[in-house]
């Protein structure tokens, strides 16, 4: 056998256990072949030969040890990996088997939520169309359309988030090509004008008549808003909010032009990728290359406008040269409202009745309302009554309704019409939505129950609705009513205390010249006065409000008991001149009052004659009087002539 067979270890003999092996044999092949790494590493005893037998084993299992850990780790590893991917593609199998339908049904899904949202939108339901047009179920490629973003603006701006609104109509108008960048210039300058910023309103408006903008974003129309939005911004008084406390104000155009007030675009004209306003005539007459001849208001003269006499003279060419714009109502409004500014409150009325009509749209009940604001801050309650049932009658859901409702029963009041002042007055305290008008509303309609005689009423009424009284100057003109109806009525002398000390509390809070309290107000406070003994107060109140325009019959009340007050304290003269006014005036039951108060002078003085004589002018009146009062006057005046026999007929109720 050849060296190089016997020094290959694959060659080597088996070596048999039952043979030992001597340590030094000069063979030169070795016995027991062992790798040249491991006999390097492997110590050996010359003393003890099965050393290396028994060191064999234990290094062979810690190298296969070492060897296999990596390997083991590296199997473990990709066995959880491949565990794990499994379970991923058996949910992505489970929910999306065909991946194409499972695409097919989002975008269906999406197509079902914009149609709802669309519905939502036209019926004006903007709260349940911006939550569908901001679903995490639209498909967001669908969602952030330019279309969805103009309409969820617009909600915005109907739901009163006026600032989120103008930043998504500013990411609109920032995109030149887009076909709705003047609808959201527009819809800016309409933001602007809800914050009463006119002047930002001018600027965008001006941008918008002098840009250049897409053809199918119909120009001409849109360019005729921002023409009228722009001359509006010299209107001032911009409130939307009507004032049920003091004299109230006409509502301005101002006011209606934001998108909940009225519909700039036709909500079903926006979709489909169309302009607010494609489709329409205007949209395909007009482009900024072809602009319409007959435009009678060049963009370079209209932007000129600097005043508010300049603006009316520009609205009034646009009413004519374009009657039936959708903003020629409104238009027509701030005409009135201009002539309103400048103190022509003749023309303002005429103006905004010239805009009233049988329908209930939106700027015929603005026009009514501000005929019967006007109307009622000359004076004329009679036209005021009637310009503001149009607006009771013409839409019993609008939100001018309250206010005319208050308004109506104010000045019903003061034309002592307070049976139908009550009814107005309980209507719109039990609809009204605002602090204010459920305050007012509540203690005016105390005022009209308490005024009518209706002392009972009166109390009840306030006191059911107690917690509707929110205001300080509300709750302290209700508790005038209620404390002077509980007076006139209650017959305990501890209710009688306690309610007295509740009615100088009230009075000491009230300023009898605050304008709501108006002739009806102070005519309580006056007999307020008098039920608690405080004559002075009452004749101070009284002597300053007949100073002025006082109507009927509050003025009769008024001259009466302070004609009998004047009497009393001697001042003759003064006393006798109120009476003989308020007998003249046949105002009953004030006539008959101050002619029996006359009466009952004449007798203290010892004027039986004359006393006698008021009297039998007393008992031939038509109208009802209380008979017993006078006989017992006049019997007490018989008795004084020595005719003692008319006298027992009177004082029996025979006398005729």
């Amino acid at each position: 056998m050849s060296a190089h067979s016997h020094s290959s270890p694959t060659s080597a003999p088996t070596p048999k256990p039952s043979a030992p092996v001597v340590a030094k044999v000069p063979s030169p092949t070795p016995a027991i072949a062992s790798p040249p790494a491991v006999a390097a590493e492997t110590p050996t005893s010359t003393d003890s030969p099965t050393a290396p037998r028994r060191a064999l084993p234990l290094f062979a299992i810690a190298l296969a040890i070492v060897g296999t850990l990596p390997l083991g780790l590296g199997i473990g590893m990709a066995r959880r990996a491949a565990i794990a991917a499994a379970a991923a593609t058996h949910t992505n199998s489970k929910h999306k088997e065909n991946p194409t339908r499972d695409d097919a049904a989002a975008v269906e899904r999406t197509r079902r939520n914009r149609q709802k949202a669309d519905e939502f939108f036209r019926a004006r339901e903007f709260r349940l169309a911006l939550q569908l047009y901001q679903s995490n179920e639209t498909v967001e490629s669908l969602r952030h359309s330019e279309e969805v973003a103009f309409k969820i603006a617009l909600c915005r701006e109907s739901l009163g988030q006026i600032d989120e609104a103008l930043v998504e109509y500013r990411e609109l108008s920032a995109r030149d090509h887009s076909p709705l960048r003047s609808a959201a210039l527009l819809a800016q300058g309409r933001i602007w004008l809800a914050k009463q910023e006119h002047q930002h309103a001018r600027e965008v408006f001006r941008q918008l008549c002098r840009s250049t903008v897409p053809i199918n974003a119909a120009p001409s129309e849109i360019g005729q808003d921002a023409r009228i939005f722009l001359a509006m911004t010299w209107l001032q008084n911009a409130a939307s909010q009507s004032d049920v406390l003091e004299t109230p104000s006409p509502i301005s155009p101002l006011s209606e032009i934001a998108w909940k007030g009225i519909s700039p675009f036709n909500p079903s004209n926006i979709g489909g990728g169309d302009s607010p306003t494609a489709g329409t005539p205007e949209a395909s007459e007009a482009t900024p290359q072809n602009p319409r001849d007959d435009d009678p208001n060049p963009v370079l003269d209209f932007v000129s406008v600097t005043n508010e006499i300049e603006a009316e003279g520009f609205l009034e060419e646009q009413i004519k040269s374009a009657p039936h714009h959708r903003l020629v109502g409104h238009a027509k409004l701030a005409l009135g409202h201009f002539a309103f500014q400048r103190g022509d409150t003749d023309s303002a009325a005429s103006r905004f009745e010239k805009v009233m009509s049988k329908s209930s749209d939106t700027v015929s009940l603005i026009a009514a309302y501000n005929s019967g604001v006007i109307h009622f801050q000359g004076g004329n309650l009679a036209s005021a009554v009637t310009s503001l049932g149009k607006v009771v009658d013409g839409a019993p859901g609008h939100g001018l309704v309250v206010p005319a409702l208050i308004l109506r029963g104010r000045a019903a009041i003061a034309l002592g019409n307070v049976e139908q002042a009550a009814y107005d007055l309980k209507r719109a305290a039990d609809i009204s939505n605002t602090e204010d008008e459920r305050s007012w509303a509540t203690a005016f309609m105390g005022m009209a129950f308490l005024q009518a005689r209706k002392q009972d009423v009166a109390a009840k009424a306030m006191f059911q609705r107690r917690d509707r009284i929110t205001k300080e100057a509300a709750r302290t003109l209700g508790g005038l009513v209620v404390a002077l109806a509980r007076l006139e009525t209650i017959e305990s002398t501890d209710s009688r205390d306690r309610e007295t000390l509740f009615l100088l509390r009230a009075l000491a809070n009230l300023n009898p010249d605050a304008p709501y309290l108006g002739d009806c107000g102070r005519t309580l406070i006056g007999r307020a006065y008098v039920k608690v003994n405080l004559g002075v107060e009452m004749a101070e109140v009284y002597s300053q409000a007949l100073s002025k325009s006082v109507r009927e019959p509050y003025a009769s009340e008024m001259k009466a008991t302070l004609g009998k007050y004047l009497l009393s304290i001697g001042d003759e003269q003064e006393g006798l001149a109120l009476l003989t006014s308020v007998r003249e005036a046949k105002q009953s039951p004030w006539s008959f009052a101050a002619t029996l108060t006359m009466a009952n002078w004449e007798l203290s003085q010892h004027h039986e004659q004359e006393c006698l004589d008021i009297c039998q002018e007393l008992l031939h009146l038509d109208a009802d009087v209380d008979r017993t009062s006078v006989l017992r006057l006049m019997g007490a005046a018989y008795e004084r002539t020595g005719n003692l026999a008319k006298a027992a007929e009177c004082f029996a109720g025979t006398f005729r």
